[in-house]
């Protein structure tokens, strides 16, 4: 194999035309053809240039490595996109779970302040379902701010301490009246 044979072996595992390849060096289509049909050769810039182009070596080019080397770096590169491609594709898939998960939080955040609220006079379940929702609607406001989350957080705190002085003011009620 001649020189030209290892230019067009590289450029096309690259995918390039002989026109993509003459823009990005500068040169006309006419030179990177003459390289190619080992009517000329490139320079030892043009060389170098095409060899960074190519992802190969120079001692590939001109014919002092095994031609099966491109292939290898070729496939490997392949490899290198896929498993990127595949890693993009995974990090999207867990950015919709973790938005689905902050909904249910949400949700739930909700859900929860609201039974509190009816809860309210009953003494040991409106601290109970206080520190409850009080958590949840913590954790949903961390996860992602936004107003119902907000809502939550000072709804179920308003509501748990609330709901801790009506107990407290029942016990000492109820204590009173049993000591007097």
């Amino acid at each position: 194999m001649e020189i030209g044979d290892y230019l067009i072996k590289a450029r096309k595992t690259k995918g390039l035309s002989q026109e993509e390849v003459a823009n990005k060096l500068n040169v006309s289509r006419q030179s990177v053809s003459l390289w190619e049909t080992n009517q000329t050769y490139p320079t030892i810039e043009n060389l170098m240039s095409l060899s960074k182009l190519y992802d190969v070596s120079a001692s590939y080019l001109i014919g002092q490595e095994d031609i099966d080397s491109i292939d290898e770096v070729a496939a490997e590169r392949k490899r290198q996109e896929l498993i990127a491609k595949m890693q993009q594709e995974r990090e999207k898939e867990v950015l919709k779970e973790r938005e689905k998960l902050y909904k249910q939080d949400s949700r739930m955040a909700l859900a929860l302040t609201i039974l509190l609220m009816f809860l309210f006079f009953v003494p040991f379940f409106s601290v109970l379902f206080g520190i409850i929702a009080m958590v949840v609607s913590a954790n949903a406001f961390k996860e992602k701010m936004n107003t119902i989350n907000l809502f939550s957080v000072v709804f179920s705190s308003v509501f748990l301490f609330a709901g801790v002085y009506s107990t407290i003011f029942r016990f000492y009620s109820t204590l009173w009246g049993i000591l007097s």
